[in-house]
């Protein structure tokens, strides 16, 4: 089996939890704020040239596989508090009938990320096209 390079790997950043964790400690509820941040922290991406993986979990790892030939549409959201820190939300629309829409949130440079992504899948279908044209 042919091995693939890693061409993007991000752990979302803290920062995207700053509303929760200043309405949590203003508010008392400091479990959910612990909660979100085990969360976050818990939280890895990984783009290699034909999917990207997500993996999350605080008790169990739960892991999800995307092929990029199959992702439709990619957009950026910031809210206040990540504008605040800098960082960016990054919502991929996918062809899955069971999960058509995939957030990475918490993203640095969020812009420069979703270049390497829409790359990376204008890459990806064109090898589905040729391999579908060979058959």
């Amino acid at each position: 089996m042919k091995e693939t390079h890693i061409l993007w790997e991000h752990r979302p950043s803290q920062g995207a939890n700053l509303g929760v964790f200043l309405s949590c400690f203003l508010v008392v509820t400091w479990p959910l704020a612990l909660w979100r941040y085990l969360r976050t922290g818990n939280t890895h991406y990984m783009l290699k040239e034909e999917k990207l993986i997500i993996r999350q979990g605080i008790r169990k790892i739960r892991q999800e596989d995307i092929f990029l030939h199959e992702i439709e549409e990619v957009k950026i959201r910031t809210d206040f508090f990540l504008k605040l820190t800098g960082l960016g939300c990054i919502t991929l629309f996918i062809r899955d009938q069971t999960n058509p829409a995939v957030k990475l949130s918490g993203l640095e440079d969020a812009v420069a990320v979703k270049n390497i992504i829409l790359r990376q899948v204008a890459e990806a279908k064109k090898v589905k096209a040729a391999l579908q044209r060979d058959d």
